[in-house]
């Protein structure tokens, strides 16, 4: 089975942090938004009811990561 996953699949996994393809990190909030990890290592302001499939497949970070 791979590891890539689309957004559904990602959101449904469960998984409160995801690597896109282009290397950006996703962080599920408290209230089910998505913001990315920004350059300056801050949440972005550009928050996601949920995760956009242009940036697909996601893949989920492990435990150590």
């Amino acid at each position: 089975m791979s590891d890539n996953m689309t957004a559904d699949v990602a959101e449904a996994n469960g998984d409160a942090v995801l690597l896109d393809y282009a290397g950006s990190l996703w962080v599920a909030q408290d209230n089910g938004d998505w913001a990315y990890v920004t350059d300056g290592s801050r949440l972005s302001w550009d928050v996601r009811d949920r995760l956009p499939v242009e940036y697909e497949p996601y893949r989920a970070l492990d435990t150590a990561a």
